[in-house]
């Protein structure tokens, strides 16, 4: 499988943080019908292609370990300004010596709330009663990132970059359908990476069954498009993004499947839900890790 960087500029606000499971749904539904069945069809035993989560540009997250292990220099008294410290430069993150870690708060939303009003669509007005609403969303101040591996057999990288512009035009979540979570495409890079650490991070949500350090994250996702009739999904607990696991593989995780036997299009089907992760080398730390994983 290949590994590709693509550097993302945002358009309009956003309301959903694009996290890697809720753009591989979205994605899914930009596939034509032959490729979305193989998809479906080998995903427990051979995923095709797995997103990680939206990142400032040039950082990556910060592990799931505690601050007093990351940082040398903790001091129990500033624990709040380590704890704003959520990224680390991506220059530094593949550096084998802790001391060389760079950690940074990096501010790269802007959130803000508009008044909305609600209107009746069958007389395309408000009525006699005026119902306005808050709506809260957010917008990149900066460039973001995106990283995506994927089977070349599958799916070619000219493909697949073409599939992720349509998505950035129609919009990514919570009320795309009027103008919300629009993006382009600024560049595309494929990435070879050394995987020579005995320990590993996740770049997005993941159902993992292996011993790790995680922070649960649970989902409660919807249905969209021809399948709106379902409204929820099965509930879904994951280990979040940056999590720390064993392993030195490209990618880890293991298939979700929420729904079975929905039928669509007259045709029975399976509904999968992102249970894979890419894998980063995470180098420094071994000697905590090594002191404490198994116990």
């Amino acid at each position: 499988m290949e590994l590709l960087k693509i550097e993302i500029k945002a358009k309009t606000p956003f309301i959903s943080f694009p996290k890697g499971d809720m753009i591989f749904g979205n994605f899914c539904w930009l596939l034509e019908k032959e490729k979305i069945k193989k998809l479906v069809e080998e995903y427990e035993y051979s995923p095709k292609v797995i997103f990680s989560d939206f990142f400032p540009k040039g950082y990556l997250p910060k592990a799931s370990l505690p601050d007093a292990i990351l940082f040398d220099d903790y001091k129990i008294e500033k624990r709040k300004l380590y704890e704003s410290k959520k990224y680390i430069s991506s220059d530094s993150f593949f550096k084998k010596n802790k001391k060389d870690k760079i950690y940074k708060e990096v501010n790269f939303i802007n959130s803000y709330i508009t008044t909305h009003n609600s209107i009746n669509r069958l007389t395309n007005s408000t009525d006699e009663e005026f119902k306005p609403y808050n709506l809260e969303s957010f917008i990149f101040n900066q460039n973001i990132e995106l990283y995506v591996l994927f089977d070349k057999s599958f799916i070619s990288e000219d493909e697949l970059i073409e599939k992720i512009k349509t998505l950035g035009k129609f919009g990514f979540g919570k009320k795309s359908s009027i103008g919300y979570g629009q993006f382009e495409v600024n560049s595309s890079k494929v990435l070879n990476i050394d995987y020579d650490s005995m320990y590993s991070i996740t770049l997005a949500p993941s159902n993992l069954t292996e011993k790790s350090f995680y922070i649960p994250y649970t989902k409660f996702g919807k249905y969209g498009n021809s399948l709106s009739y379902l409204t929820y999904k099965n509930p879904i607990i994951l280990a979040d993004t940056s999590s720390i696991v064993k392993s030195s593989k490209k990618y880890i995780g293991t298939s979700i499947v929420i729904d079975r036997d929905i039928e669509i299009d007259n045709n029975k089907t399976n509904i999968i839900h992102q249970g894979y992760s890419i894998l980063f080398p995470f180098r420094g730390y071994e000697e905590f890790l090594d002191e404490n994983f198994d116990k």
